[in-house]
């Protein structure tokens, strides 16, 4: 039997990309944690990076597939010890070794499953490629990795609330109406680690990664910004 929800508390982390999290970026979802006591967690995408499939230029110093994995498998015990309940919206750097796979015309089933190959099956972990919930007051909100690069066009052309991960420099809620509702679009923002080399792409642009989470209690969206100072380092303090 399929557990009931009231989706009364709901809380949406997203853009993780172990292992190049934030090193301050438990501390602060722990913080997160207990002030929202989520009834249901969301990861909206990007859960690793997967550096090590991409298809673009790597850097000569960076960790090779076995140690990069390695990583990975203790940033899921980590996450999985503060969240051993999650469902996983699917997403691009989550797809990275199957799109690999894909390319070399390798079957996906010749791999091993995702789960198995981030060391995730002790957590009740479960992946979907999008989510759509109602919530108390009535309204739906579609919960998606990326559809495009804005979240209110999204909104708009499904007629529903939206919770977007992906633009790690989008970490803010809009709002619009329709004959019918108002409506809110809510982007995470991110909890990466933007001095890794992982990330080296962001150098170019003035507009940096934001790091924060997002929240829906009692219909009503809300933002958690991690504030950092000039080290990088969480302030603290939500």
């Amino acid at each position: 039997m399929l557990k009931a929800y009231k989706n009364d508390r709901l809380l949406f982390i997203s853009d993780t990309h172990l292992p190049y999290m934030h090193d301050d970026a438990l501390r602060f979802l722990h913080a997160v944690k207990q002030e929202v006591r989520p009834e249901r967690v969301f990861h909206v995408g990007d859960l690793t990076d997967q550096y090590c499939f991409s298809r673009y230029p790597k850097d000569p110093e960076a960790d090779g597939v076995p140690l990069e994995i390695k990583h990975v498998w203790r940033g899921v015990a980590q996450l999985g010890s503060l969240f051993p309940s999650m469902t996983i919206v699917s997403s691009n750097h989550d797809d990275r070794v199957y799109s690999r796979s894909r390319s070399a015309g390798v079957p996906k089933g010749f791999l091993r499953p995702y789960p198995e190959l981030i060391k995730s099956g002790k957590y009740d972990w479960k992946w979907v490629h999008d989510y759509t919930l109602r919530l108390p007051n009535k309204q739906h909100v579609y919960i998606v990795h990326t559809k495009g690069e804005s979240s209110v066009a999204l909104a708009k052309n499904i007629g529903m609330n939206v919770v977007v991960g992906h633009h790690h420099t989008k970490h803010g809620i809009q709002y619009f109406a329709n004959p019918h509702h108002n409506l809110f679009c809510v982007d995470t923002g991110c909890l990466i680690s933007d001095d890794n080399y992982a990330f080296a792409y962001n150098k170019s642009s003035i507009i940096r990664p934001v790091l924060g989470c997002a929240a829906i209690i009692d219909s009503k969206p809300m933002l958690f910004t991690m504030r950092t100072g000039k080290n990088g380092r969480w302030l603290g303090g939500l």
